[in-house]
Order: structure tokens, then sequence, then C-alpha cells
């Protein structure tokens, strides 16, 4: 796998009550083989490029992500080392695991640190009295929902409840978990509840996403500009939408592109499915904008990896989008895999078969730091972490332009 020190590193978005981002937490898999994404060696040189590397992705993209703050998780050693980069403090929240040890000569470190301005959290947190100090003097407390399960959060709570500190609730896997802690008082949201939405019962894929995907049908089949053209004009909203990204800063065209049939002869046939899949992510209006943004990521990574092994780039990009639409649009793949008219290939894809289907599996693995499966599947000439951190910077700048 690419990079001097064998990084995996990605980033998960943390949310406010209302699904608005406002932070994220560094993840990440060392050559060291640490299963968390945890600093805990005050001398190693991974330490030096996983922070270069996630300060510059962490806040890519859109301009309503600017300045929000990395959550990054530090081990004991580290933290009595006192040997902590100097980093922006409205930027970085420094999280306190529950195995560095509740002593002492950890509290008197962290006092130096919050004096020192920085946001602190208490990681996978448990109550007990002997902890109060420590809740004292940290900014946020994170309860693993998963590991508590929702009636402890409760519990834990309502034990925190006295010290007024901002609750997250982490590792929230479903909706339903989600309005669960949001019931039970918690500010703060993190988890894969996004990428798994409550999926209802005989919904269908929205009719503007319907006419997108008869127009990449009659493309594929080899219709002309004019036939093409007037698929699109049966929604005037897609049309718009298509008008707005061909002119955005990405193509950077001299005039103004103001017809649909203009569009499809500059861009030819390939890449007009590219980009009309890409407007599959928008189809639905009640998607929060990072679910756009993990969807175009994943289509990016897709298509990357394609490049980095010599397959087609284009089905992968595709491939990537059409994989998320269970997530955009609340509809099962069983009922997606229904409505496309996918070839074999791009079938076969989606369940994760042929060489398609790898480039999703990888993708997928890594959005949920399942890093053994990445390892195992990302042989060279693979360079996950290289395409992951170009994907959000790419996908970061294609959402801004689209939503």
């Amino acid at each position: 796998m690419g990079g001097a020190y064998n990084v995996l590193i990605a980033r998960q978005p943390i949310f406010d009550a209302k699904l608005r981002i406002c932070g994220y937490e560094l993840l990440f898999r060392s050559q060291q083989d640490q299963h968390q994404a945890l600093f805990d060696d005050p001398d190693g040189a991974t330490r030096d490029v996983i922070i270069n590397n996630f300060m510059a992705i962490w806040d890519t993209g859109s301009k309503n992500r600017v300045f929000l703050p990395a959550y990054i998780n530090l081990g004991r050693q580290f933290i009595l080392s006192h040997q902590i980069p100097d980093l922006p403090r409205d930027q970085v929240v420094l999280e306190v695991l529950e195995n560095a040890g509740f002593d002492q000569l950890l509290f008197d470190a962290l006092v130096l640190l919050k004096k020192d301005g920085y946001t602190l959290a208490l990681d996978d947190f448990v109550y007990t009295p002997a902890k109060k100090p420590f809740v004292q003097l940290a900014d946020i407390i994170k309860l693993d929902v998963l590991a508590l399960g929702v009636e402890e959060v409760g519990r834990q709570i309502e034990l925190l409840k006295p010290f007024g500190k901002r609750i997250l609730a982490e590792k929230v896997e479903t909706a339903d978990e989600l309005e669960q802690c949001k019931a039970l008082g918690c500010h703060l949201f993190q988890g894969y509840f996004l990428s798994r939405p409550t999926l209802t019962k005989g919904k269908r894929i929205p009719a503007s996403a319907s006419v997108l995907l008869r127009t990449l049908d009659a493309i594929s089949k080899g219709a002309g500009s004019a036939e093409v053209e007037q698929i699109i004009r049966m929604d005037p909203g897609l049309t718009y939408k298509l008008l707005r990204l061909i002119n955005s800063a990405q193509f950077a065209f001299v005039r103004e592109i103001t017809s649909v049939r203009e569009t499809v002869n500059l861009l030819g046939r390939i890449a007009m499915k590219k980009w009309l899949t890409m407007l599959l992510t928008v189809c639905n209006e009640q998607c929060i904008s990072e679910q756009i943004v993990l969807a175009l990521t994943r289509a990016r990574m897709c298509e990357l990896l394609a490049e980095q092994k010599g397959e087609d780039t284009a089905d992968a990009f595709i491939l990537g989008i059409l994989s998320s639409l269970e997530m955009l649009y609340g509809v099962s793949i069983s009922q997606i895999l229904q409505d496309l008219p996918l070839d074999d290939r791009l079938s076969k894809g989606m369940k994760g078969v042929g060489a398609l289907g790898e480039l999703l599996l990888i993708t997928r693995a890594y959005e949920r730091e399942q890093w053994n499966m990445v390892e195992r599947l990302a042989k060279a000439p693979y360079d996950p972490g290289t395409a992951y951190m170009e994907s959000v910077g790419w996908a970061g700048k294609m959402a801004a332009g689209l939503i």
C-alpha cells in the first residue's frame, strides 16, 4: 500500500441535533497495526504524517465547513509527554480514552492542556464518583451507544446532568438510535446512521431521478443529443441543475452554456453519463449535505481506485453513485436494481462481484474503517489512503456547486 508510513486515514463527521456538521474525528490505521486512531508515541514519525495529512483534509470542501474542530484521540503516554504539537486551539478537540488511567498524573497533565486553551473530551466514558474531577475539567463527554446500549446511555446522562457538559453520542448506528439519543438529551452525534437510513417498503426513487435514469439508459443505447435533451427537459428542475453544473468553475468554459443539447455535444457521451449520474445525489430534497458529500466521495474513490488498477473509471464512478442511492433515497438496493436499467457488469458490481465489485468493497470498507478488510483487498497497485484523501477534497468542492 502507498504512503511512506502505511497510514490509512479517514474522518467521520460529528453532527448537532439539527444534523449540521460541527466537527470531524480523525480515524486511522498506522503501520504499528493500531486498531484505534490513537496518538500514544511522543517520538513516532507516524504522528507527524497523520497530523499533516489530516489537517490537509479535515476542513476541505464547502464554505460551510471551514474551521470545524478536528477530534483527535490521545493516549496516556502522549499526554504525559507534554509534546503535543502547537495546533490551533479553536480547531482541535483532544480526546482522552477511558483506558488512559484516571490518576493524579493524568489529571495534572490535562489541567495544563486546559490552561493552554485546548478543548477536552472524555471518550468511551462511563461515570464513577472517582472520575468527578475529570468530568469537571472536560468540555465534552462521549458515550458509546453501541457498547452501553440506549438505556445505559440514558442513565449515564442523568449522572452527568449536574455538570452541565455537552454529551456526544458516538457509534449511533441507525436513524432510530439517533432519535432516541436526541430524546435523552444528547447534544452531538457520531456514527453510521447517515448511511443506514430507515427504508420505507414500497418507496420508489424520486421522479427527477427516474428522468435521469431514463437519460442515462438512452445515452447507453446511442441516443442522439436531441433525444437526450428531450428527455431531460421533461424535468425543468433537472435542466436547471445540469446547466448550473456545466457553467460552474469546475468546467470554466469561456462563455455561458445555455442549452442541454450544447452540454451533451461539449461533454461527449462518457463525460455526460458521469455528470448526469452525479446529479442523482441532489434529486432528494430531504437529503442533508453530508450525505451528498459521502456519495460523491465514494464515487470519486471508486474512480481513483479503478485508475490505479487500470479498470474502467467511468463505470467505477457510476457504480459509486448508484450504490449510494439507498442512503440518498431511503430505497432498498433490491428496489433500485429492479428500477435501474443496468448492464450485467454494473449489476454485479452493485453486489460486490467482479472487478467493479472489488472497488466498491474496498471503498465501503474504508468508509467504515474496516482496516483489516482494506489491507486484505487493496493490494498493490491500489493506494486507498491517497485515493480517499483526494476524494474528500474533490467531493467537498463538487458538493458546494451542486447543493
